[in-house]
């Protein structure tokens, strides 16, 4: 039962997967480094979810660790890009690119989260 109901309290900005947690993110770099606080609030959050997201997936563990790694990255340059930080932007990008690529290389299709079903991440604890 209580399965049915974990996810109910996540914000509207909660992303459904990795992939559209990079989209998000894409979306809102423009207003960010406009100065848009509430933006910069979402994606902070976005940000930190992305290893969960990722990790929610079928991605292995040798392809998850890219992606988090991308992702903790991003939530250091977010901060930088709302302050207006240029490079941090063009940083912060450059790592969307890259985890877009990573994402593509796994196949979007690993990323398609089942929310009730367990998933295999490739270790041994689920058994």
């Amino acid at each position: 039962m209580y399965a049915d109901h974990e996810h109910e309290d996540r914000p509207l900005h909660y992303p459904e997967s990795f992939p559209a947690a990079i989209a998000a993110l894409r979306d809102r770099l423009p207003a960010i480094a406009n100065g848009d606080a509430r933006s910069a609030a979402e994606a902070a959050d976005i940000a930190g979810w992305m290893p969960e997201l990722a990790a929610d997936s079928d991605a292995t563990e040798a392809e998850w660790t890219p992606l988090a790694a991308g992702s903790r990255e991003l939530a250091v340059l977010l901060p930088r890009v709302a302050v207006g930080e240029a490079e941090a932007l063009e940083r912060a990008n450059a790592t969307l690119d890259r985890l877009a690529a990573v994402v593509s290389e796994i196949g979007e299709e690993e990323f398609e989260v089942t929310p009730h079903e367990p998933h295999d991440h490739g270790d041994d604890h689920d058994r």
